[in-house]
């Protein structure tokens, strides 16, 4: 009998978890809230399930061993609404009910704050700019009260469709800032493989799950011009850049689970 699982977010992460999932002989419920997504996430093997009210999402996570909740704003949906308002509804949902799946909840590097030249680990105290992450920190706080969650911290993604040096090649004028803010990346198949190795192993609490190399953005992208053959950038510090920052954010917890991140940026 197939494990059932729920994916409530079939973004970017997502969709690749999906079709991970599929391939691994687990049946996979996919949840969205508009009808047109359903052929493409019952091409990935999913059975879709279009959420409208809390009878709609006890229906698709009723047999869950496991719920990856993966998702992400858009124009119509507000921070709370996508998270905090997803989050409250789900725990609502599973407290009537008498399964206890886990649940593997995608956050954000950026709820650590402003951490100028140090090191930041699982353990240091959330210090969020921004209403966005505070909002990403209060749904984390949330999801934590429940005894079977993953919180897995994703830095920058990149990955197929997000590759570096389509940056350089599209990019007209200067970037924004001087560069020298420290890179804390997340490999698609990294994002996917991590899922996948709490979900197997059972590991619950929070993880960090960001590549070993923490260049700053000024010496990767120069290697990557250098690289590709494309003329080095240009930086404007006058702009400023809402990418990075100057902390380093340490994957150490799941490297000492011999979790193996793979190379970054495709510069070796």
């Amino acid at each position: 009998m197939k494990t059932t699982s729920t994916i409530i977010g079939c973004g970017y992460v997502g969709k690749a978890v999906a079709a991970l999932w599929v391939q691994n002989n687990l049946s996979v419920h996919a949840i969205t809230t508009r009808k047109e997504n359903n052929d493409a996430l019952e091409d990935l093997g999913c059975v879709p399930f279009v959420i409208q009210d809390e009878d709609s999402l006890a229906n698709a996570v009723a047999d869950a061993r496991v719920i990856l909740v993966s998702v992400a704003p858009s124009q119509n949906r507000s921070y709370e609404a996508t998270y905090l308002h997803t989050a409250k509804a789900l725990l609502d949902v599973l407290s009537k009910q008498k399964n206890f799946p886990h649940i593997i909840f995608t956050s954000s590097a950026s709820v650590y704050g402003a951490y100028d030249n140090e090191i930041v680990t699982e353990d240091t105290p959330l210090l969020p700019e921004n209403p966005e992450n505070q909002i990403l920190a209060q749904t984390e706080s949330l999801l934590l009260d429940y005894p079977y969650t993953t919180i897995l911290r994703f830095g920058e993604i990149i990955g197929p469709g997000r590759e570096l040096y389509l940056r350089l090649k599209k990019m007209q004028g200067p970037f924004p800032g001087d560069g020298l803010n420290i890179c804390n990346f997340t490999n698609l198949s990294d994002a996917v493989r991590a899922i996948e190795f709490v979900r197997t192993n059972k590991f619950y609490g929070i993880y960090n799950v960001v590549c070993d190399e923490h260049p700053t953005r000024l010496a990767l992208y120069e290697r990557l011009s250098e690289k590709m053959q494309l003329p080095l950038p240009r930086w404007d510090p006058t702009l400023m850049s809402r990418l990075g920052s100057k902390k380093i954010v340490s994957n150490n917890k799941l490297s000492q689970l011999q979790f193996a991140f793979s190379p970054p940026f495709g510069l070796d």
